[in-house]
């Protein structure tokens, strides 16, 4: 387990896991307590795979692939697997699975933008 405030990109690995946390971390007790989301890297053009919950705010749901910039500004723990060629498999599927990426994601939200309307 590893602070993303004392790691940099560019040491992250394919398959990371990515926890998402309101404070910062000092052990691992409190990852459960305090995560509240978590996202995959993919050593990809956009290395974030991520799902997301349908709200009325965000309007979508689904899994997104994203930029890294998704990153800023954001307390995170790295969980990193023991195995590389596992983690390289993992973000290879986790690819597949990302059906939106940052380019379509105005379209995709745009799509469903009347039905969250309507469930209001």
């Amino acid at each position: 387990m590893r602070s993303l405030k004392k790691l940099v990109i560019k040491d992250l690995k394919a398959g990371d896991i990515l926890v998402l946390t309101h404070i910062e971390i000092t052990s691992e007790d409190q990852i459960s307590g305090f995560s509240q989301h978590c996202a995959l890297w993919v050593d990809d053009p956009r290395p974030i795979v991520h799902s997301v919950d349908e709200t009325p705010t965000y309007a979508c749901n689904g899994i997104l692939q994203q930029h890294a910039r998704y990153l800023n500004n954001k307390k995170i723990v790295v969980i990193r697997s023991l195995l590389p060629n596992l983690g390289q498999q993992v973000a290879a599927y986790a690819i597949n699975w990302a059906v939106k990426s940052d380019p379509h994601l105005d379209s995709y939200k745009s799509q469903f933008k009347q039905e969250i309307l309507e469930k209001k």
